[in-house]
């Protein structure tokens, strides 16, 4: 699966879970999902924003590599609504170790 073109293809919460179900717990999956929530393609981002919790809720030791990235894009002018919410959407199911 082209995980860029799924998100394109449709916006759907059954779109979002398949494409979630597609990445799993594969490091090299979730690492194209986040490389496109941290791109520049606004639908992208929005869409990805979407995956990724629930990619995080049943893996959330996939974030543990981007946190901090992940964590700075709060603070990122422009970005759609739907990324500072889902980024703590998953960071309040997660626990953060010093």
């Amino acid at each position: 699966m082209n995980i860029r073109q799924a998100l394109l293809e449709e916006h759907s919460k059954q779109q979002a879970q398949a494409i979630a179900a597609h990445i799993g717990k594969d490091t090299q999956r979730f690492g194209v999902l986040m490389s496109l929530f941290t791109g520049t393609e606004y639908r992208v981002i929005q869409r990805s924003a979407w995956v990724l919790s629930y990619v995080i809720r049943k893996y959330p030791s996939l974030l543990t590599p981007y946190l901090a990235q992940t964590i700075d894009l709060l603070r990122a002018p422009g970005l759609p609504t739907a990324v500072p919410r889902n980024i703590l959407r998953v960071l309040q199911d997660i626990d953060i170790e010093n």
